[in-house]
């Protein structure tokens, strides 16, 4: 303060006032606090009159209260007068409060509970699909209550064995049971803020990913488990930055074993390798050698991890002459799924359908292949990796936006101080204004629409602009990159 007012002498960052951090903390702590409480109390308040109002008013109110906490953090750089064991502590009191919630506005918490129980039961939860055990007698009623909850029974699952083995860790703890799924969940995001808290030097993402509302709303109370893909896509950035080509590899493979989305990434991992790695390798081998040990390298330790995952449950499949994998429901997934598209849904007015989803492919592959192309064309000046940049162009062009996607480039954003990749993530729940979920809290708005989950065209444009935003602005990061990312 002193030093701030000698003449002639700028202060170091902007002066924060003293009524910001204890706000900060109100907000944040308010956040976590309303999903239980309104989704619960709330709704037992309107119970007979509109039952999921109590779970809107919880998500809305999370995102404003969040959205002031992350907007105070940026703006008055308040990492750097908070503790990062203070920022720990912060993280796993909020995860913990909103672990008390149940579920807002889904159901697929049913499906992990039931693909555990499968796994126990039938030793792997790929054989079966849910409506195979519809009128089944001898199925205790919690479990009768789990597979009348289960959405699509008439797929198979269609999570990676990663996944299944959480699920059944979750089961060993308590079978049926929520709270153990929550648990295990709750780990996972501690063992994430730990892992950027010790390798981000600005406190400023650390904090904003242990009191962001979308990880609390949806990673913790809804209980998705994307947040580990997420974190997966982040451990393997920190291996690609210390040029650890096997322990990356190793990485991509149990991200793509715990969901395929993180394949649209794998070959910018694999293909590019970092700056200073031919020097590492061989001083006077060429650049072309280079990258060939660096794909090798790679690809070898994915495919190993892949085949660690993947072969038991082929193994197990094929005797009981079921399809290997998840891949049937993935494939209907991806030719007939469809919520809050974007871009999709504009090409969707002058496009068929499969004619929609066949370009937006194709724009996505060309995308990858073009960064990929430019890195090694100039890898002396692009030094930055487009994860981020690749993870929302995906959003951009998918047929199904869900919220909790977002998590898969929220650690990576947190720790690359990506801060209006952070803020916009926060209205991600702004999908459920659809037609389905104001019908279910008695709204008369798209209420008579034969189309379930409808999404409002003006929510699609305003999410338009902001991945358009998003999308130039990462860029242009990458675009001036230096060796410190």
């Amino acid at each position: 303060m002193l030093s701030a007012a000698l003449p002639g002498h700028k202060p170091r960052g902007r002066l924060t006032p003293v009524w910001v951090m204890p706000l900060v903390m109100v907000c944040a702590l308010m956040s976590a606090l309303v999903l239980p409480v309104f989704a619960r109390s709330a709704a037992t308040l309107l119970a007979g009159q509109w039952p999921e109002a109590g779970q809107a008013l919880a998500v809305a109110s999370n995102s404003v209260l969040g959205v002031i906490a992350v907007g105070l953090v940026w703006h008055f750089n308040l990492g750097r007068s908070i503790s990062r064991r203070r920022i720990f502590v912060l993280g796993a009191v909020l995860a913990a409060i909103a672990g008390f919630s149940p579920p807002l506005l889904e159901d697929d918490f049913y499906r992990y509970l039931w693909d555990a129980y499968q796994w126990h039961t039938q030793a792997s939860p790929y054989t079966y699909s849910p409506s195979d055990f519809f009128g089944d007698e001898q199925l205790a009623p919690r479990w009768q209550e789990i597979l009348t909850g289960i959405n699509n029974p008439h797929l198979k699952t269609l999570y990676g064995p990663v996944l299944q083995y959480l699920f059944y860790l979750a089961y060993w703890l308590a079978p049926g049971e929520l709270w153990a799924w929550q648990l295990v969940l709750w780990l996972i995001y501690l063992g994430g803020l730990l892992l950027i808290l010790k390798t981000c030097a600005d406190k400023n993402g650390p904090l904003c990913y242990a009191l962001h509302p979308l990880i609390l709303q949806e990673a913790i109370a809804s209980a998705h488990p994307d947040l580990l893909v997420g974190l997966l896509l982040l451990v393997a950035l920190l291996c690609w930055q210390k040029r650890m080509p096997v322990v990356l590899g190793a990485v991509l493979g149990v991200a793509i074993a715990t969901k395929v989305s993180a394949l649209v990434v794998a070959p910018l991992f694999c293909c590019v390798p970092p700056s200073q790695w031919a020097c590492r390798v061989n001083a006077e081998q060429s650049s072309r050698h280079s990258i060939l040990s660096w794909l090798c390298l790679t690809s070898m330790a994915v495919m190993l991890m892949l085949v660690l995952f993947y072969g038991p449950v082929v193994w197990h499949t094929a005797r009981s002459g079921a399809s290997a994998s998840e891949l049937d429901s993935l494939l209907v997934f991806g030719h007939q799924w469809r919520f809050n598209p974007l871009s999709y849904r504009v090409l969707e007015l002058f496009l068929p359908a499969a004619w929609a989803r066949l370009l937006c492919a194709l724009v996505l592959l060309f995308g990858c292949l073009g960064l990929i192309t430019l890195m090694l064309a100039l890898a002396h000046r692009y030094r930055r990796l487009p994860v981020v940049f690749l993870l929302l162009l995906l959003l951009f062009l998918s047929p199904v936006v869900n919220p909790w996607y977002w998590l898969w480039l929220l650690p990576l954003a947190c720790y690359l101080a990506r801060p209006w990749v952070v803020l916009v993530a926060v209205f991600a729940p702004v999908s459920y204004i659809n037609s389905t979920v104001l019908a279910q809290i008695n709204s008369q708005y798209l209420a008579s629409t034969e189309l379930p989950f409808l999404v409002p065209w003006w929510v699609t444009l305003l999410q338009l602009m902001a991945f358009a935003w998003l999308l130039l602005s990462e860029w242009r990061w990458f675009a001036s990159g230096s060796s410190d990312n």
